[in-house]
């Protein structure tokens, strides 16, 4: 993937990306998370340079919690899209 399709996914300018590559700028957490889910790699991994598999059983949990609730609100929001273009037909 090119630079400027990540930018244009992320919604940000070419320059800002340029600027987040080279380190004169940062990213917020929800684009470090797209840019992670799109090169299928962990933040970690982007952050460090490699993986850090030791979290606590509470962390695990935490995470797990939050994917579903991530989860459950993307479904509700699409579910909402779906329920509004019919609507409008």
């Amino acid at each position: 993937m090119k630079a400027i399709e990540l930018a244009s996914y992320l919604g940000i300018g070419k320059n800002q990306m340029s600027r987040i590559e080279s380190g004169k700028a940062n990213c917020t957490i929800p684009q470090l998370y797209c840019i992670a889910q799109i090169l299928d790699c962990s933040a970690d991994f982007l952050l460090f340079g490699e993986e850090h598999m030791n979290y606590s059983p509470e962390m695990v949990e935490l995470v797990n919690n939050l994917k579903m609730v991530t989860g459950r609100i993307e479904g509700e929001i699409k579910n909402s899209l779906l329920k509004t273009t019919n609507q409008k037909r």
